[in-house]
């Protein structure tokens, strides 16, 4: 049976939102694909094994699946964890207040112009001259490719969490 306590009716709602939220087929279980899926969908940038790493952390039983059980024991463990403490948000290793993390999803909104979750080149060019900031075309390059850690053409969340220093 799943420790509930200290976990307010709110808590417990919004923790029954977020499973049905990662159960995308709605069979009351989270597969890997489920979680990375929405992880993705929600801006955040893991690899598959930090997925799996994320999955067998609260899969309880070993079958490689979330249920809700599994879940609720995980979350109350990460509640009673965070209980009399700011909340924190961790980017690429980093700490950051969730409210640091908010402005930074903002900005990065701001910049991602066609909200496909990724900043090209032509973005951010957009938003350097709109922000009135560099406007120098090579050096707006030059910083595009410093944080294209990837190189895959794209500027992710977590890749412009550097440029804000988290």
């Amino acid at each position: 049976m799943p420790s509930t306590i200290n976990l307010s009716d709110a808590d417990l709602k919004r923790i029954k939102a977020q499973f049905v939220t990662l159960d995308q087929n709605g069979d009351g279980m989270i597969t890997i694909a489920e979680m990375r899926k929405a992880l993705s969908a929600a801006g955040q940038d893991y690899t598959l094994k930090d997925v799996q790493k994320m999955v067998k952390r609260a899969d309880k039983n070993g079958d490689g699946r979330v249920v809700w059980e599994e879940f609720l024991d995980m979350m109350t463990e990460h509640f009673q964890k965070e209980t009399g403490k700011e909340d924190v948000k961790y980017v690429e290793g980093k700490e950051a207040t969730v409210e640091e993390y908010d402005q930074a999803m903002q900005a990065f909104k701001l910049f991602d112009k066609n909200g496909d979750g990724m900043i090209d080149v032509t973005e951010l060019k957009d938003a350097m001259k709109t922000l009135e900031l560099e406007q120098d075309p090579s050096k707006v390059e030059q910083l595009f490719k410093d944080l294209d850690k990837n190189a895959d053409g794209t500027i992710d969340y977590v890749e412009f969490g550097r440029l804000l220093g988290i």
